[in-house]
């Protein structure tokens, strides 16, 4: 059992949720930090309120407690932006950043009379953590995508580091984009549908791509850490968070690039045992993986050479 989160709460809200613990026989507990405004213990599960507007209760197996989450959930209604279409069509990527692996464009789509249930499954999911293994992102995806086989389409498409050592990469994910919106839309044959980008700076192919869809009746929205406010994106992020995982996660565990006991770690330059098998590989003067992105900044010093100018323009 995950613990829950809801967001987006006003200080009414956070009130009568409080009162609700309290009620229900919950005990106050001093706060840990000044951005906490209370914390309640309440059977097995403690509930922390923050002043950004949060508040999280740790997993539980108490009964009452899964009683009080149905009954917040009543208090708080929508925590991402409401439904204004029937359709909500959200896409995100995974993996821009690394330097191992695959950038993953992911696309969801689903009714709005889903969205609750969605919002449920992904409410606790926070796709910028590193700690989560990909078991877990495994269940949350397979959560995503059984609510209703039929309803929830779901489409990904995959960039290589080839590509993004060599391409644009601002083009790269433009063309990804737009082939994860013609794809889905295809299958949805309706524009009564809300599309949400998380809006990585687009080029001129997938600005011109939004454009046409509003021209044709789509709402369109381009956004900066759209996952945060739009459930249709948190549902896209989570989807390619998966698939970047499970990719990184075979990479690691086989044995051809494994090297002096050390394997890929996570994929990023902040993670000591990928630094350290970087150093490694080099040292062996074995050429570098399929998966090695070659052109990134950390691994033109591991060689000694001056850093090259990304292709972003």
């Amino acid at each position: 059992m995950n613990g829950r989160t809801w967001r987006r709460l006003d200080d009414d809200k956070d009130k009568r949720i409080r009162n609700l613990l309290l009620s229900n026989g919950g005990t106050e507990l001093p706060c840990h930090a000044d951005f906490e405004r209370w914390r309640i213990q309440l059977e097995d599960s403690t509930f922390t309120s923050y002043t950004s507007g949060v508040i999280y209760s740790t997993p539980t197996s108490s009964p009452t407690v899964q009683r009080i989450w149905s009954e917040i959930d009543e208090i708080v209604g929508f925590q991402y932006e409401p439904p204004t279409r029937n359709w909500l069509f959200g896409l995100d990527e995974a993996g821009k950043g690394e330097i191992f692996g695959s950038i993953f464009v992911a696309g969801v789509a689903f009714p709005k009379d889903l969205f609750f249930q969605l919002q449920k499954i992904l409410n606790f999911a926070d796709t910028k953590s590193r700690k989560r293994s990909l078991q877990y992102w495994q269940g949350v995806y397979q959560g995503t995508i059984s609510l209703d086989k039929e309803k929830v389409k779901v489409h990904a498409v995959r960039i290589p580091p080839a590509s993004v050592d060599s391409e644009n990469l601002r083009k790269l994910l433009d063309r990804a984009y737009i082939k994860v919106i013609d794809k889905i839309l295809g299958e949805l044959k309706t524009v009564d549908v809300r599309i949400v980008v998380d809006d990585y700076m687009l080029e001129k192919d997938m600005q011109d791509k939004m454009l046409e869809l509003k021209r044709m009746g789509v709402e369109t929205i381009a956004e900066h850490d759209a996952d945060q406010n739009y459930l249709e994106v948190k549902a896209a992020s989570v989807i390619a968070k998966y698939l970047r995982e499970k990719e990184i996660d075979e990479i690691r565990n086989n044995k051809e690039f494994q090297i002096d006991g050390l394997t890929i770690g996570t994929g990023s330059s902040n993670n000591p045992e990928t630094l350290k098998w970087l150093k490694a590989w080099h040292k062996s003067n074995k050429s570098w993986p399929w998966f090695v992105r070659k052109t990134f900044r950390t691994i033109a010093i591991i060689e000694g050479r001056k850093p090259s100018k990304r292709k972003f323009k």
